[in-house]
């Protein structure tokens, strides 16, 4: 601070070792889009770098610096998660911001894709990219918003997110065509497992031509 109280403008350089263009380059895109700072950055790659150049008020910059630092670690562990070797449900979160049930992304990916996911203790494994699983796990998170909380029991919510995100259906619509099909009671219980309750549906979908 100088005399009077007020901060000072300064610059800062630091650096981070990337020699992965594609990946700098997408490290990059990705601070430019979601990482809010209060600060002017400049930022390019050259040699095998990141090189950041931060300017602002003291206090700012210093804030700005550790965001670029947190957001980058954070980047980069995300690029060495593998679904095919196992994505737990809180490395998922992380990503997402929003905690999305493991089983039920795996129902997403199983009817949407034609894929064998497997859960296991909150962890998914499936033959997958990340980047597709975050899209369907994306896809699951919206679906949920979109459920008002506490009206129905938990399996059914389960199931009710999993269909949604998989059929162009209005929750009151596929709550109507559950009970219709006695698959929940005027109650809203499930009378059978919800993954079982959404092969079921799935089938009535598919044999009626409608959009998956």
């Amino acid at each position: 601070m100088v005399p009077g109280g007020k901060s000072i403008y300064i610059e800062r350089i630091f650096s981070y070792n990337c020699p992965n263009p594609t990946v700098c380059l997408d490290l990059l895109e990705k601070i430019d889009e979601e990482l809010s700072l209060e600060t002017e950055l400049i930022a390019e790659f050259k040699h095998n770098k990141l090189v950041f150049k931060v300017i602002g008020l003291e206090p700012n910059v210093q804030s700005s610096i550790n965001k670029i630092r947190e957001y980058i670690e954070s980047y980069m562990n995300t690029k060495r998660l593998n679904p095919r070797k196992g994505i737990r449900a809180d490395d998922l979160a992380k990503i997402l911001r929003k905690t999305v049930p493991i089983d039920v992304l795996a129902e997403v990916l199983r009817y949407s894709l034609k894929v064998d996911p497997r859960e296991y203790m909150a962890t998914l494994y499936v033959d997958l990219d990340l980047d597709t699983v975050i899209e369907y796990a994306k896809h699951v998170a919206a679906a949920m918003e979109k459920l008002p909380h506490g009206r129905y029991p938990y399996s059914l919510r389960k199931l009710l997110v999993a269909a949604s995100s998989l059929l162009s259906v209005h929750i009151d619509e596929l709550v109507t065509l559950l009970k219709d099909k006695s698959i929940i009671s005027e109650e809203l219980e499930l009378k059978m497992p919800w993954q079982e309750a959404l092969k079921i549906l799935m089938q009535q979908f598919s044999e009626h031509g409608e959009s998956l």
